[in-house]
């Protein structure tokens, strides 16, 4: 029976190593555009809804409420076509930033009265929406910040959809980067492209479970999302994790290589 070299235990421990310290989701690009969550919008009952492998999905899968020419415009709880259709909502997380992507067919400059909706997030699912992302700016909000003790504005004609948008609330981070796109993709489609740092959350060293919601202030549909905040490891321990099993691995192979030459 061959004998397992301790140079290849420490590099397969290293590459393992590694790759628990990159054990989050995918890192997503905020560009206004849904390729890199592996999802294909393209026109009525031919839309890919199926994200990437490991991307949470919004409650009820894959689906569309629109189809033309059938429920007279119904998208659930209410009516009125694509316009107010919310058709999808996907999370995922890096070590970094929170990823957050709403699909609807309502425009980010509202239609009629009505206005789009921001992003709320109910930590632990207690039914308290403590955090919003602030997806156009209305009420001199600052777009893409998140907020804190939000007053939230309710929806006009279906309480199931609640909440609709922030008021206002405390600053919890504010970005300096373009961290949020609500813009076409085509075919009666926008995007909700968001990002947030995770340490600006309540993130812990355990998974902290959440619900993302999405809707227009009318309330016509409605998209949520159940996922989980990545658990942080305690600041060090994925570097010194890391580190330690490479200079293991370089220091066997090193042993290995000067054990060969003396032999030679």
């Amino acid at each position: 029976m061959s004998m397992v070299r301790p140079w290849a235990v420490a590099l397969a421990l290293t590459v393992f190593g590694l790759m628990a310290c990159q054990a989050f989701g995918y890192t997503i690009t905020i560009d206004g555009q849904v390729s890199d969550w592996g999802i294909n919008p393209v026109d009525y009952c031919h839309s890919d809804w199926d994200p990437l492998p490991g991307i949470y999905v919004h409650e009820g899968g894959s689906s569309e409420d629109y189809q033309p020419g059938t429920c007279g415009g119904y998208v659930g709880p209410g009516w009125g076509g694509q316009t107010y259709d919310a058709e999808a909502f996907y999370f995922t997380a890096d070590e970094q930033y929170a990823y957050f992507c709403v699909v609807t067919g309502f425009p980010p400059t509202g239609a009629g009265q009505h206005k789009p909706g921001d992003i709320a997030i109910d930590i632990d699912r207690d039914g308290t929406w403590d955090f919003g992302i602030e997806t156009t700016g209305n009420n001199g909000n600052i777009v893409g910040a998140l907020y804190s003790n939000v007053n939230w504005h309710d929806v006009t004609f279906f309480p199931s959809s609640n909440p609709a948008y922030i008021l206002d609330g405390t600053v919890a981070w504010q970005p300096d980067f373009t961290n949020l796109f609500y813009s076409s993709i085509g075919y009666g489609h926008y995007v909700i492209e968001a990002a947030v740092p995770l340490a600006a959350l309540p993130v812990s060293a355990s998974p902290t479970p959440f619900t993302a919601h999405w809707t227009m202030d009318c309330g016509n549909d409605e998209v949520n999302v159940q996922a989980e905040l990545p658990a942080i490891p305690e600041p060090g321990t994925s570097t010194m994790l890391c580190g330690g099993l490479l200079a293991l691995a370089f220091t066997r192979i090193k042993t290995r290589i000067r054990k060969k030459r003396q032999a030679r």
